[in-house]
């Protein structure tokens, strides 16, 4: 066994890493365990040693490092720069899982929704499979699962898989995120590249043709092509008419699922049936039909509708924490009768883009909270638009837009921005947000 009686030394003591302690040490695995808010344990102990006693460690043959860790951390750089090298769990899962059938979604936005529907559609066609990772059962569980599994891969977890290569990898969009750890775009974008770049001639790599950096991808990898096409441009798979089609090959017709016609969850779909096409699944898809769709149950705060009071549809979109995920929310409603919630903690990121998109849609009004506030407040002055507030709350926010809404009228939160200003994640965010639209659905009654 690869792990027996190695020393390894596991970064973070939340989900990833606890997953990774329990299977290492079930492995046989010498395992220390170090976080920032706890200290160093050492094997087998209860008790956590000072911070500080990290760096004398010796002896420690692999880092297994939760994707919170930077590769600039200090104690990631101290070990590193020692030459030892620095996994992940997707990295363990992958080395010892036996077969290579890895189908893994990566992108900005999106991967947790085509993940879902890739997993969705395999059930459908009584494939056995499984969602891994973030939003399923931990990813060291794929390990011994005797299906596929589907795994929704983020750039952070990609700097620790050095060898990973799905046999089916899908990169649905890069946007501007995550700036602060990869330096730049080129960064960011290299990060999600890797896993396509370890494939070989038999595996598949499906890249939204839409997207100058993924279609930029497609030109660097080994594996075989596909791409895809929200907007109708020639692809392998594309959308004209709302009708799905595999080159001149008529799929599906969505007409009957107006949801999945939404831009965002166009893209979703497109790249989930590219995956199960290139599983070879095409003649089976067009049997069973975008009927298949009807009984699938979209993530929760990914454009969740909460509620309708007084003819008013409040909306959750929290998980939209950049400002590309915003814009693609938006572009989905009539602008005059949209009122939005922006703001949250900060990013190195411009609202530019969002405010001139703003503009041109018409948007109603805005309520602005958090620490970025002032900074959309500026990008949205600079553009000559006024129709906005700066609030102390989220509730404030919701109170504001409710008394300016009309029937007719939506009320979104999408706040292009992460939420740890005020919350400790999207989630917590979103889970208020239906809280307080609860509460005032119960004050309408």
């Amino acid at each position: 066994m690869y792990w027996q009686n190695k020393k390894i030394l596991v970064l973070g003591y939340g989900i990833t890493g606890k997953s990774m302690i329990s299977y290492l040490r079930k492995k046989r695995a010498i395992v220390y365990i170090y976080d920032d808010n706890l200290g160093l344990s050492y094997p087998e102990s209860s008790t956590w040693e000072e911070k500080e006693s990290v760096f004398y460690l010796e002896g420690i043959d692999i880092l297994a490092v939760s994707p919170g860790f930077a590769p600039n951390h200090p104690v990631v750089s101290y070990f590193t720069q020692k030459g030892i090298p620095a996994i992940g769990d997707i990295e363990i899962a992958y080395t010892d899982r036996e077969k290579n059938d890895w189908i893994a979604i990566t992108g900005t936005n999106g991967k947790t929704t085509t993940t879902m529907l890739v997993d969705h559609l395999l059930r459908k066609l009584g494939v056995n499979s499984q969602t891994f990772g973030n939003i399923g059962v931990p990813v060291l569980d794929a390990v011994e699962f005797n299906g596929i599994p589907v795994v929704e891969v983020s750039s952070f977890q990609l700097e620790y898989a050095p060898t990973f290569k799905p046999h089916i990898g899908v990169f649905l969009n890069l946007t501007p995120d995550h700036l602060n750890r990869h330096g730049d775009m080129q960064g960011y974008f290299m990060a999600k590249m890797r896993m396509f770049l370890n494939q070989d001639r038999e595996d598949f790599a499906i890249f939204n043709a839409d997207d100058i950096w993924t279609s930029k991808g497609a030109s660097m990898v080994p594996s075989f092509v596909m791409l895809f096409s929200p907007s109708g441009q020639d692809a392998d798979v594309m959308v004209r008419d709302h009708k799905v089609y595999v080159h001149d090959r008529l799929l599906w017709d969505l007409t009957g699922n107006p949801r999945f016609l939404y831009p965002p969850y166009l893209e979703d779909l497109l790249g989930a049936l590219s995956a199960l096409i290139a599983l070879g699944y095409e003649k089976e898809l067009r049997e069973i039909t975008s009927e298949s769709l009807s009984d699938f149950v979209f993530a929760r705060h990914r454009m969740e509708e909460v509620a309708t009071i007084g003819g008013v549809i409040f909306i959750n979109d929290s998980k939209a924490t950049n400002v590309a995920s915003t814009i693609a929310a938006i572009k989905g409603f009539e602008g005059s009768k949209l009122l939005l919630i922006l703001g949250g903690s900060k990013k190195d990121t411009s609202y530019d883009e969002l405010a001139e998109e703003i503009k041109r849609l018409g948007v109603k009004y805005i309520a602005l909270i958090g620490e970025t506030s002032s900074d959309i407040k500026s990008s949205l002055d600079k553009i000559g638009y006024s129709q906005y507030e700066l609030v102390d709350s989220l509730e404030d926010a919701v109170t504001l837009l409710w008394k300016k809404a009309q029937p007719g009228d939506t009320v979104l939160l999408s706040p292009a921005c992460a939420s740890f200003d005020m919350f400790n994640n999207y989630k917590h965010r979103g889970d208020t947000f239906v809280e307080i639209v609860n509460r005032l659905a119960k004050e309408y009654d």
